[in-house]
């Protein structure tokens, strides 16, 4: 989580052009990420079911795919200790025939699960805040349809796949003749995704609960709201480790006769920029997810 939020501050602050014709999207958890993530956890979910299979001397290939996810899952859920005495080996990896052995395969479900909810209190959070004549119940309500699952980074601007195909196809048919024409259809597939964005996001925090619920009541908003705080509290002190880790490095440390004179060459952990920049970002996320809380 911690890699997540400092490339995301990273692509921002390294956008050098002059001219930012092309709206790009810099947030690492997009749609087409998630998407990625969403597979990972499906495949470890089958992963797990099969390990578990073999583990009890049954062969996991007579069970259907659905049949395994929902296995898979349960353990990853519910049974942590029974995953933990697992080899769980992934397929397909490598060209080779060795066996790739997924080392933690608990840990990584999880984290998955965290960035998805991440994803998407961020994603939903930040439309409400966008638009104050709207609250969670009239998203809930006004949420339709199945969450789109192919998407396109095009050049930086994230699209779903058939509005590259529909681009592409109007290009070959001459309905775009001029690069001016172009670029105003991607301003208009940008205005487009962020309500595509939000329908996504949306869709993706409802795929953790596979099957239990078609709607997001009012007890679990507030409950992912509360989880999307401890991760970004989580990510926080994450940022502050790793960077402590570096100014304590015996290595660095060991060019600098005492501490006041490290300190003097290269400033305190706590005045480090990207330490400042999350730090204040958590408090706004936390306070606008109270606010929210405080009035719905």
């Amino acid at each position: 989580m911690y890699a997540i939020a400092r490339n995301t501050s990273k692509y921002q602050s390294r956008d050098k052009r002059l001219r930012k014709v092309q709206n790009i999207e810099f947030e690492t958890l997009a749609p087409d990420t998630v998407e990625e993530i969403i597979e990972g956890r499906k495949l470890l979910e089958v992963w797990v079911a099969k390990a578990y299979l073999r583990k009890k001397g049954e062969n996991p290939e007579k069970y259907e795919y659905y049949d395994l996810r929902d296995c898979g899952k349960n353990l990853l859920d519910n049974e942590s200790e029974t995953v933990k005495k697992l080899e769980v080996f992934g397929e397909h990896m490598e060209k080779g025939k060795r066996k790739v052995r997924i080392l933690k395969p608990l840990e990584a479900y999880h984290a998955y699960g965290d960035m998805i909810t991440y994803y998407a209190v961020n994603t939903l959070m930040r439309y409400l805040e966008a638009h104050p004549e709207l609250d969670m119940e009239a998203i809930v309500n006004s949420m339709r349809g199945k969450r789109l699952r192919k998407w396109i980074n095009l050049g930086g601007q994230t699209m779903p796949e058939e509005d590259v195909d529909q681009l592409r196809a109007d290009i070959r048919d001459g309905k775009l003749n001029t690069w001016d024409e172009i670029h105003h259809r991607y301003d208009e597939l940008w205005e487009n995704y962020q309500a595509e964005k939000l329908h996504h996001a949306y869709f993706a925090l409802m795929f953790l609960y596979k099957d239990e619920t078609d709607v997001l009541s009012k007890e679990m908003w507030h409950e992912n709201l509360d989880k999307a705080i401890r991760i970004q509290h989580f990510i926080c002190d994450q940022v502050y480790e790793s960077r402590k880790k570096d100014y304590e490095n015996e290595f660095r440390t060991a060019t600098f006769r005492n501490e006041d004179e490290k300190i003097a060459v290269i400033g305190k952990i706590e005045d480090v920029k990207f330490v400042k920049q999350i730090r204040e970002e958590t408090e706004k996320f936390v306070a606008l997810i109270q606010k929210y809380k405080n009035t719905h």
